[in-house]
């Protein structure tokens, strides 16, 4: 390893391994990664220590003039302000180097320690990001405009689980980076204004993880149809797109319908589609799905209690590249689904059909040798 002449991950699990960081050279680095899998009262040290290895190395002019790490990626929950605050200080202008930094990707993952402050500092100072995972940080809407600003080139954004973001947030992030193709917003308090912010700016969005996905929303309505409706027309090259309802809205109120239409006539490219909570959903609009969008590779239906089996028959006889299915607690489903999709589908691997398809030893005997790349199944017996 040490031979390899120049390093593109670099791993902390010990103390030794800076050792090995003086041998290889940090100015060699074109990626840091540091994992979380340490013990607490080591984290610090080894973070301190690396860094002073590269501020050493630097006064004795070893060091490009340049940032040499394009991709940064903490993930420590825990990790200490002042070690952040190390990384602003590397960031920094300094005398001694041309002050360009190149870094592209910076992964703080659940990094609980990071504030607005810290982080409007850290993106003023690397204008060429375009990889940016702030997931489950305590970051609020103030520094994702102030990112939006200093960092246009952005191109994937994960903000799920950040539930100080808001419409303002978001429509600064689509109105400045209008090249944004992967946006993670699941839990934001956002509506129909950061849909139509997106689907105005963002053209070449690929992926979007809504607001209602999976989590308990603080907002009391699911996006309406009208906002998914544009998001659907102007955005043609989706191919992953999530609006999964949160329990509470498939309880309270009927979900908008309409767009899912739209979806089937203008985004055909969709290739993973979640819809876990739409219980209103009807086999009309599933069928029109299938039969015009045949390239879905992933598809989650759980808790869609209308759906019969006319449905699915639909979707196993046009989605042949069907790999992942979710169908648990759809209610009015038999075997009949189950063997349509063994007959149909080779490449499945996935199958969840909890609470919802009994299985006989015949359909299981089906789905073995009609989709030899199964790897999970989940079913009531």
């Amino acid at each position: 390893f040490v031979q390899v002449p120049a390093c593109e991950y670099l791993m902390f699990s010990s103390l030794p391994i800076i050792e090995l960081a003086s041998h290889l050279g940090i100015d060699d680095l074109k990626n840091l990664r540091l994992v979380s899998h340490l013990i607490k009262t080591n984290v610090d040290k080894i973070v301190a220590e690396t860094w002073a290895l590269r501020v050493k190395r630097e006064d004795e002019s070893v060091l490009s003039v340049r940032f040499p790490w394009r991709h940064l990626k903490i993930n420590f929950t825990s990790i200490s302000k002042p070690i952040l605050a190390t990384l602003t200080t590397l960031l920094s202008p300094s005398p001694s180097r041309d002050h360009i930094i190149m870094l592209h990707t910076l992964d703080l993952f659940s990094c609980k320690t990071l504030d607005d402050e810290t982080l409007s500092c850290i993106v003023e100072l690397c204008p060429h990001l375009q990889h940016v995972n702030l997931f489950h940080t305590d970051i609020t809407s103030a520094s994702v405009s102030v990112m939006s600003r200093c960092c246009p080139l952005l191109r994937h954004v994960n903000l799920g689980y950040v539930k100080q973001v808001t419409d303002s947030g978001i429509c600064d992030l689509a109105r400045s980076c209008t090249s944004l193709s992967w946006l993670d917003i699941s839990r934001a308090t956002a509506g129909d204004a950061s849909l139509l912010a997106l689907a105005q700016y963002c053209p070449h969005l690929k992926t979007l993880i809504a607001p209602n996905s999976r989590y308990l929303l603080m907002t009391d309505e699911p996006f309406s149809d009208g906002g998914i409706t544009s998001l659907l027309r102007n955005c043609p090259y989706l191919v992953t797109l999530d609006l999964s309802l949160s329990s509470r809205h498939n309880k309270t109120s009927a979900p908008p319908l309409h767009f899912l239409h739209h979806l089937a006539h203008n985004n055909h490219l969709i290739q993973k589609l979640y819809l876990a909570g739409y219980v209103h959903l009807t086999d009309n609009y599933l069928i029109e799905i299938a039969r015009l969008c045949p390239h879905i590779t992933h598809l989650e239906l759980f808790a869609c209690k209308l759906l019969t089996d006319d449905a699915i028959v639909e979707v196993a006889r046009n989605c042949r590249q069907l790999r992942d299915i979710t169908l648990s607690y759809c209610l009015l489903l038999t075997q009949r689904s189950v063997i349509e999709l063994a007959s149909h589908c080779p490449f499945l691997e996935m199958l969840y059909a909890g609470m919802s398809v009994q299985f006989s030893e015949s359909v299981v005997e089906q789905l073995s040798s009609g989709c030899p790349r199964l790897r999970l199944v989940t079913y009531t017996d």
